[in-house]
This record gives structure tokens, C-alpha cells and sequence, in this order.
């Protein structure tokens, strides 16, 4: 009866990993607005309960010296961030968040291998259906955004989901980047199962769907660990000589390639009706999304109709009438620079002694170490997008080389099984990962990230 309610448990967890922030309710303890406790979550401790007489019986794995050893170095980190720290409760509560992730790992982990085969690929269907269901969420929200039926989303304090000249699309996500994080596990699944499971429509269908969703989020990040997920695996199959695999790959990457088309012109298409009094909105959306998509590297200029005297009277167009007018220039510089100047800060404060070198300054003390030691007039919760940079600065090169390893360990043992849909998974989602987290920096909302990471660690200790 508990293993099967652990494996409900884990499909639940994968299949509506898009909802991982809603629907929740606000917490707002320790000064955390961040703080939330939603359908997600309970789901997630649910499943960590329910396998507790599974680790029970598996303790004899973490005996090993090897884990003892990575145990008592996290351990000696965490608890120097807590001695140290300048904030103890926001310290505490981030400490017992990156535990209570560790703990998910391992329990998916353990409830993968005592899967058989038919229940694993229940799993995979699970995922090939959120693809599908949460795609067409996605473009719904999108068409029900251009026609005024919802409001463009609000991303931050006085920011919108149009600010790049077309609606971002997020569902119940905090931002679009963590919409399209999301969905980066329905995609790799639909592209290593491709044709290899039952029905055979339903991984093209949802390969489709993940893949417009993910366009229409406009995020660079899941671009990034796409395009580096797909470059690595043609290499390492070129590497091997495998042409087989490779012509293979031509189906499913044409589809990719045609679904995003797709994307991008549903938002161009988009601005074209929401802005549709902004002369040359189509033109200026365009370029808007390629100056941004190359960091500037492709500048085309954008042409303005406008007198002076209109753009007067709308002195910050993107707060007072969306509609009328819309001017995207700016947005690229300072959406570069705000993360550029965040990890400068954080790097700043890693480099401040020999200690912080080593185990960093804490978990959620980065704000504070900064404001005393390093600008009095930075925030107290300052926000570091590049997650490296964000363990870095407060687990230190302990922490950084425990991340990395994380990654890299099924990264070395699954790329030369690559024929196989289980370890092709393995690898692009791991890379898919590693890729995002240049973008993506945060300790919450996260669960399906570790979640993943265990069931790729079952993957490669269930076969080798």
C-alpha cells in the first residue's frame, strides 16, 4: 500500500510540476516574502513522509565513505552559514529548504528503483501528457492575453510581461523563465522517447507543445540549456560514429525548429493586436526579440513614428498606456546589466576572506554580508540570477564543486549509452539543467529539479 502511494505520490509530482508555485498561499515569516506553502509543496512532503521506512530499509547506501565524506562537508558548510550568518532565522530557513531538497532527491532516488517497468512507464506518459496539458495552457494564456481577456502579467514592481513588445506568457509561475524551466522535463522525454513508447503520437504531440510553450515564455535561459542540451548530444553521437541515432534525430529536431517558428509568430502576432495604434509595432517587436535574444550582438535599428510631443505625454509609456504605445528600447541593457551587477556584488562578497572563499558567507545572508561589508545601499535580500554565482557567494567552492559534481556524475556515466531513451534523457535534461542555471538562480520553486536529478540518478545506478 505505501509503495503504491509513493509512486502516485512521485506521478503527481512530475506531472504538475508547472504549478510548483500556485496555487499557494503567502507565509511572510523571517521577513521571506518569498515564502509559500502551496499544493506543491504539500505533495512534496507527502512524498518525502511516505518514504521514510524506505530509507529506513536502504540506510546501508549512505554508509558509504564517499557519502559520509560529501555528508560531513555539507554539513561543516551549512553550519558555519548559521554560525556566521548575519540574518540566523533567514539563514535557517534557507539551510532547512536546501535539505528539504536533498531529501526530495533521495526519495525520488530510492522510489524510482523499486519501480518495475510498467510503472516507469507510467512515469514517462505522465510527463508526455503535462507536455501536452500545460502547452496548451500556455498557448491559451497567450491568445486569451491578446484578445484583453486577461491582463498582461506582472513580472516585478512596475514591470509587465509585455516589456520586450509582446505578452510573456507564465500560467501560475512567478516569471516566464520558471514556467519554461518547468517544462524542460516534458520536452527532453519527448525527444528521447520519441517513436520508442505507446501511443507513438503522444511524444510528437507533446514534443509540439512543450516546444511552443517554452517559445512564447521568450526566455534566453531555456533557449540556452535547449540549445546546448541538443548541440552536446549530436556531438557526443558524432564522436561515437553513430549515424543511426543521428538521422534519427532529424525528425524530432525538424518539429522543434518548426513549433518555435510557431511561437515566435503567436507573439509577434500578438503585439501586432495588443499595440496595433504603436506605428511599426511588428517591425519594432522583432527587432525587440532579437536584440534581446543576442544580447545586442544583432542591433537593428527600431523606427520610431512618433513626435516628440506624443512620446511627451506619456512620459513612461510602459506604466501609463500600454495599448497606445509601446517603446522596447532600453529593456536589453538593463536586464543584462541588473544581472551583471548582482553577480558582480556576489562575487565581491565570496572574495572578502579566506573563509568565504571556502564555505561562503551563508544561505540567505548574502544581502546583508553585502550591505555591511561591501555598499551600505544594496538590499537586504538581493537577488543573484546566476545560480552558480548564488552558491558561490554563500556556500562557497564546498558548495560550488558539491553542484557541480551533482551534475556531472550522470553527465560521465550516461553519454556513452546515448542509444538508450533512459540515458538520453539522463544526459540532455542534466545538461539541460547545468544550462539554465546561468539564468535561473533560486532556491524555491524548484522541488522538480531535485526530483528529476534523484529519478536520473536511479537511472543510471538501475543500469549500469
Amino acid at each position: 500500500m505505501l509503495r503504491k502511494i509513493r509512486f502516485w505520490l512521485m506521478i503527481a509530482l512530475v506531472f504538475v510540476a508547472p504549478l510548483s508555485l500556485h496555487p499557494s498561499v503567502s507565509l511572510p515569516i523571517y521577513n521571506f516574502s518569498s515564502f509559500r506553502i502551496g499544493l506543491y509543496q504539500i505533495l512534496a512532503i507527502f512524498f518525502v513522509v511516505s518514504t521514510i521506512t524506505l530509507v529506513w530499509q536502504n540506510s546501508w547506501l549512505f554508509r558509504d565513505r564517499r557519502t559520509l565524506w560529501v555528508s560531513a562537508t555539507l554539513a561543516i558548510t551549512l553550519v558555519w552559514g548559521v554560525v556566521s550568518t548575519l540574518v540566523l532565522p533567514r539563514t535557517l530557513l534557507y539551510s532547512a529548504s536546501l535539505l528539504a531538497l536533498i531529501a526530495i532527491g533521495i526519495s525520488a532516488y530510492l522510489v524510482f528503483l523499486e519501480l518495475n517497468e510498467g510503472r516507469r512507464r507510467l512515469i514517462i506518459l505522465s510527463v508526455l501528457w503535462s507536455g501536452v496539458v500545460f502547452g496548451a495552457f500556455a498557448v491559451g494564456q497567450l491568445l486569451l492575453i491578446t484578445l484583453g481577456v486577461l491582463p498582461t502579467s506582472m513580472l516585478c514592481s512596475g514591470c509587465t510581461s509585455g516589456v520586450f513588445g509582446f505578452p510573456r506568457v507564465n500560467l501560475t509561475a512567478a516569471e516566464p523563465q520558471f514556467l519554461a524551466n518547468s517544462l524542460l522535463p516534458a520536452f527532453f522525454v519527448a525527444l528521447a522517447f520519441f517513436r520508442k513508447i505507446q501511443p507513438r503520437w503522444l511524444p510528437v504531440l507533446s514534443l509540439v507543445f512543450t516546444s511552443i510553450a517554452i517559445s512564447i515564455t521568450f526566455s534566453r535561459g531555456a533557449y540556452l540549456a535547449i540549445g546546448v542540451a541538443l548541440v552536446a548530444y549530436l556531438l557526443v553521437l558524432g564522436i561515437e560514429r553513430n549515424l543511426g541515432a543521428i538521422k534519427r534525430l532529424t525528425g524530432p529536431i525538424a518539429i522543434v525548429s518548426a513549433s518555435f517558428l510557431i511561437g515566435w509568430g503567436l507573439l509577434i502576432g500578438s503585439a501586432s493586436i495588443i499595440y496595433s495604434e504603436t506605428p511599426n509595432i511588428t517591425y519594432n517587436a522583432t527587432v525587440s526579440a532579437l536584440n534581446h535574444l543576442s544580447l545586442n550582438m544583432i542591433n537593428i535599428p527600431e523606427i520610431h513614428d512618433l513626435t516628440p510631443t506624443t512620446i511627451g505625454h506619456s512620459p513612461n509609456p510602459i506604466e501609463s498606456d500600454l495599448v497606445e504605445y509601446f517603446d522596447p528600447q532600453g529593456f536589453v541593457e538593463a536586464s543584462s546589466g541588473d544581472r551583471l551587477s548582482a553577480a558582480s556584488t556576489a562575487i565581491a562578497v565570496w572574495n572578502d576572506t579566506p573563509l568565504s572563499i571556502l564555505f561562503g558567507v551563508g544561505m540567505g545572508n548574502l544581502g546583508a554580508y553585502a550591505q555591511q561589508n561591501i555598499m551600505r545601499d544594496l538590499p537586504r535580500d538581493l537577488t543573484v540570477y546566476i545560480f552558480y554565482i548564488l552558491i558561490l557567494s554563500e556556500l562557497g567552492l564546498v558548495g560550488l564543486i558539491l553542484l557541480v559534481l551533482t551534475l556531472a556524475i550522470p553527465l560521465f556515466y550516461s553519454h556513452k549509452q546515448l542509444s538508450q531513451p533512459w540515458h538520453a534523457l539522463a544526459f540532455t535534461l542534466t545538461l539541460a539543467f547545468a544550462a539554465q542555471f546561468w539564468f535561473f538562480g533560486s532556491y524555491i520553486n524548484i522541488i522538480y529539479i531535485p526530483l528529476w536529478t534523484g529519478i536520473i540518478y536511479g537511472i543510471y545506478a538501475n543500469k549500469r
